[in-house]
C-alpha cells in the first residue's frame, strides 16, 4: 500500500505542475517535459518518508518471496514449464529438472555451453 501512495503522490504533483505550466500559457509538449522535471525535484526533495516506505514495503516483499523460494507468481511458474516441455519436446531433448541430459533423436549426450566453438583445427592450422 505505500507504494501506492508514494505513486499517488508523484502523479499528483506531475498533474499540479503540468496543469500550472498549461494555465501560464507554456507549450503542451513543454509543459509535459517540464512538469515531468518538477515532479521528479519535489518528489525527491518532499517526499521522501513516503519514498523510504515505498522501499522498506518493496524489500519486505521480496524478502518474503525469496523464503517461500518463490520467483514467479504459481501461474507464471506453471507456463514456465509447461514452455519449457514443448521446447523441450520440439528439440528432442531429455530434461531431468534443470539438466539437460542429451538430444533422444541423434544421440548426442553432452551437455556443453551450446556455443559452437568453430571448426576444430588441425595440426597444420596451429601456426596460422
Amino acid at each position: 500500500m505505500p507504494l501506492l501512495l508514494y505513486t499517488l503522490y508523484r502523479v499528483l504533483v506531475f498533474a499540479a505542475a503540468f496543469v500550472l505550466l498549461w494555465w501560464a500559457g507554456a507549450d503542451p509538449l513543454l509543459a509535459v517535459a517540464l512538469a515531468a522535471v518538477l515532479a521528479f525535484a519535489v518528489s525527491y526533495l518532499f517526499l521522501r518518508g513516503p519514498r523510504d516506505a515505498a522501499a522498506v514495503w518493496l524489500a519486505g516483499r521480496a524478502e518474503r518471496r525469496a523464503q517461500r523460494g518463490q520467483r514467479l507468481s504459481r501461474e507464471a511458474e506453471a507456463d514456465a514449464a509447461y514452455e519449457d516441455s514443448v521446447v523441450d519436446t520440439e528439440t528432442g531433448d531429455t530434461v531431468i529438472g534443470d539438466t539437460v541430459i542429451g538430444d533422444t533423436e541423434t544421440g548426442d549426450t553432452e551437455t556443453g555451453s551450446g556455443v559452437d566453438a568453430g571448426p576444430e583445427r588441425r595440426d597444420g592450422d596451429a601456426g596460422r
